[in-house]
């Protein structure tokens, strides 16, 4: 029985790889053509596309009365997407990543990750203290203040207040796709449809089937919803963000990390209305503040790189993404033996 889950979570993940790169090349093509920030268009677009197993998977624990699996699924996932930067730095890139990719955007990107995270610890902190619909007041304002984030994300990526003063020799490396034509932008957008419906259908399969295979295990729905799950349900966010990077669309790659944190800390309303067993925030405990912890550091580490742009390396990677691989394995120890 468990043997099937694993063929279904290889199955999902390959039609995750393969929807990828595609999405990757449309959402490249859709800035040249529109003139829209990439900034703006990794966040939205594709943060929003690859964030769809995270709602699929949020509903389904927090429907379940797990209120911490949910959470920690979204908060948890903070930190290992972030993560995915460093592993596409790694494999794919000879230079720190944030050395080439000198766009100021990014930085506003990672200070709004930062600021929501840490207006979602205060709330829990708080606690709710009043409810709409039995959601909580709190669940609603972060909503709304994700909406205002991508406002101002998008605004301040038509200022070009700072300029970078140098950029680094590195060629884009652009391939002949259908998309490289001129096509009328509403075929575009149906391809962008179909690929985006592939993700959902193959980042479901992967949630779903790593969900019920931690079923099977004795550890706790804190670790298991930061570890397993969110490794899972970060596969799309995975394939972008390296399809980004073999394209040279180094915003891109960033900005869909960035914009999908932002996403899935704002899609604590969606676990918030599955859940009915009372108000998520008022039911999730010390193990999800750490997480939004782990979260708010990884994100300032490659703001540090950003604002530095030193090209400095370690075990083929830019030394912003060792630190962020070895707080993160770090923390999921401490996340195991501690919660």
């Amino acid at each position: 029985m468990v043997q099937i889950y694993f063929v279904t979570i290889f199955l999902g993940a390959v039609m995750i790889w393969f929807s990828g790169k595609r999405l990757v090349q449309i959402a490249d093509f859709i800035c040249e053509q529109t003139g829209v920030g990439k900034a703006f268009i990794g966040a939205v677009l594709l943060g929003g596309v690859t964030s769809l197993p995270e709602i699929s998977t949020t509903m389904i624990a927090a429907s379940l009365g797990n209120a911490e699996l949910a959470a920690s699924n979204l908060i948890g996932g903070v930190s290992m997407q972030t993560s995915m930067l460093a592993i596409a730095d790694a494999l794919i890139l000879s230079k720190a990543l944030t050395f080439i990719a000198p766009n100021p955007a990014l930085l506003m990107g990672g200070v709004l990750l930062i600021i929501l995270i840490s207006f979602v610890i205060a709330c829990i902190a708080v606690g709710e203290i009043f409810q709409i619909f039995q959601v909580g007041l709190f669940t609603f304002s972060t909503f709304a203040l994700y909406f205002v984030c991508l406002n101002v994300l998008r605004k301040y990526e038509k200022t070009k207040r700072w300029v970078p003063t140098d950029y680094p020799d590195v060629p884009k490396k652009r391939q002949n796709t259908p998309e490289a034509k001129t096509k009328p932008l509403m075929s575009i957008y149906l391809k962008l449809t179909f690929y985006s419906i592939l993700v959902f259908i193959g980042g479901s399969a992967v949630s779903y089937s790593a969900h019920r295979i931690t079923e099977l295990t004795f550890l706790s729905s804190s670790f298991l919803g930061a570890t397993f799950l969110a490794f899972a349900t970060s596969l799309p966010e995975l394939s972008t963000t390296l399809a980004s990077m073999q394209l040279g669309a180094w915003t891109l790659g960033i900005a869909n990390i960035f914009g999908s944190n932002l996403l899935m800390v704002g899609l604590l309303i969606i676990a918030d209305i599955f859940y009915r067993d009372g108000l998520l925030l008022d039911d999730i405990g010390n193990s999800t503040i750490f997480l939004a912890g782990m979260g708010i550091l990884v994100t300032a580490i490659y703001l540090w790189g950003l604002l530095e742009r030193k090209n400095r390396s370690v075990l083929r990677m830019g030394v912003d993404s060792f630190l962020v691989i070895t707080i993160q394995i770090a923390g999921l120890v401490i996340l195991y033996y501690w919660f």
